[in-house]
């Protein structure tokens, strides 16, 4: 699947597994913010992004944006929140007309 540009944070695989490790490349607790960022930086209306979380820290960021997706949700609030939920990342096809 193929996205024009993506930001997360980075999980570290070693031997083809997750460590548990990573890399946050911005505070978790500021999402909302941070998609407020990403519009304003690269010239994109809220309405064009699409955001996909996992739990309640996400939810700033669906209430900002066109889309919202939830992947595999921790908590009830999220799903009720999103657009869409998914359990599996081959969803995002159909969610995104993607062939």
């Amino acid at each position: 699947m193929k996205f024009n540009f993506q930001s997360s944070s980075n999980l570290e695989i070693e031997s083809e597994k997750f460590t548990g490790k990573g890399k946050i490349n911005f505070d978790i607790s500021e999402k909302g913010r941070a998609i407020i960022s990403i519009s304003q930086k690269y010239k994109i209306n809220l309405e064009e992004i699409c955001y996909i979380g996992d739990a309640f820290n996400d939810i700033p960021a669906f209430e900002l944006v066109g889309l919202a997706v939830a992947f595999n949700p921790k908590e009830s609030e999220l799903e009720k929140k999103a657009d869409y939920v998914i359990y599996d990342f081959n969803e995002l096809k159909k969610i995104l007309n993607i062939k």
